[in-house]
């Protein structure tokens, strides 16, 4: 876990903007202070449930909000084989003290750096703050009238789960499980999962995680009632006796 610095920043685009709650303008500010020393933030929303007091949910919650309004972008850092290893987020907001720099442009990865936009910024201004604050709030208000748009290229899992990055890796085990099994799943498939997980969960994302995990102790095809629910259902499979299933 990175060491958070003394010092933490709430630029006027955020602090200002009335479409965010304000627990979201105090998340993004603690996001700041834990990007001084590597440019991004890597801590759990284990950690900022147990900092604030507050459900893992709604952590999850008020990362997407900053999200969708463009305020922090969150990277998913997986190995070779696709295994989630790292989230990092990064602040999208020029924030002159941090170091580091967003990833560099590609096409599903439009964005410009963080140092770039600040040495712009400093070149053209008499007063750099103010400058910053003023582009920042003229962002903000052509953002408020906006929809925001969901990254091309994004997978149904990537888009479902969001910022929530526990739910992320729920639904890639889930869907390695049914590989292992020689049944992969189409786009379809995915579909029909994720409509069955609202519907037994209600929209509870710790829920849709146990939920699945179940399934995938289990070795099922698809997402069936938690047993602590107590619902029988008749089409209930049995339980496969594969070696590999059985790895706790």
């Amino acid at each position: 876990m990175e060491t958070p610095n003394f010092w933490s920043v709430i630029p006027a685009s955020v602090r200002y903007d009335p479409e965010i709650p304000p627990n979201a303008k105090l998340l993004y500010s603690e996001i700041t202070a834990l990007s001084n020393r590597d440019g991004y933030c890597t801590a759990k929303n284990e950690y900022f449930s147990s900092l604030y007091g507050v459900s893992k949910r709604t952590v999850s919650d008020l990362i997407t909000r900053l999200t969708r309004r463009g305020y922090i972008r969150v990277d998913i850092i997986r190995d070779a084989r696709q295994v989630i290893q790292e989230r990092r987020i990064y602040c999208a907001v020029p924030t002159p003290f941090l170091s580091a720099t967003l990833p560099e442009n590609t096409p599903d990865n439009p964005h410009t750096p963080i140092a770039e936009i600040c040495d712009t910024s400093r070149k053209n201004m008499r007063d750099p703050i103010a400058e910053i604050c003023a582009d920042n709030i003229r962002m903000n208000k052509t953002r408020i009238n906006n929809t925001p748009i969901i990254p091309k290229g994004m997978s149904l899992f990537e888009d479902y789960a969001g910022a929530n990055v526990d739910l992320l890796e729920a639904l890639n085990g889930f869907e390695e499980m049914r590989r292992k099994k020689r049944k992969p799943m189409t786009d379809r498939a995915r579909k029909m999962l994720l409509s069955k997980l609202d519907k037994l969960s209600g929209g509870n994302p710790e829920k849709q995680i146990r939920l699945l995990d179940q399934s995938i102790l289990k070795c099922w095809d698809t997402v069936y009632p938690l047993d602590e629910d107590k619902v029988k259902f008749t089409d209930k499979p049995k339980l496969i006796e594969e070696s590999w299933c059985q790895d706790g």
